[in-house]
């Protein structure tokens, strides 16, 4: 929609910027947004990224997000207006609330031989 204060990528001290958004399916994980500033020789340059928790969306409400760094740890130089509307099938939302996929955390066990 709108960025604010981003770092200045070119040389005459602004940026071409575009977002990236991440394709996201289910309701309960993370909307990740990344922000580029392309160059005249097509170059692509990392300004920052946001990311938001799909179900912390308000629909049709104007917000500004600090821009991070890609990994999300460190604030980045500007910030960025968005609106947005999250559209989504209640059932399936519900049926993925009551049975969540579950991450592995163990590993199997590797096989080895015994020499004699």
């Amino acid at each position: 929609f709108r960025a604010e204060a981003l770092a200045a990528a070119d040389i005459g001290g602004k940026s071409d910027p575009f977002c990236v958004l991440d394709n996201v399916k289910d309701i309960h994980s993370v909307l990740e947004i990344t922000v580029y500033d392309e160059d005249r020789d097509k170059k692509v340059e990392f300004l920052g990224k946001v990311a938001i928790p799909l179900l912390k969306i308000k629909n049709n409400e104007k917000k500004w997000f600090g821009l991070k760094d890609k990994k999300l740890l460190n604030r980045a130089k500007g910030q960025i207006l968005l609106e947005m509307n999250v559209y989504y099938n209640k059932v399936k939302a519900s049926i993925r609330t009551f049975n969540p996929r579950e991450t592995k955390f163990i590993k199997p066990e590797q096989r080895f031989k015994r020499i004699v």
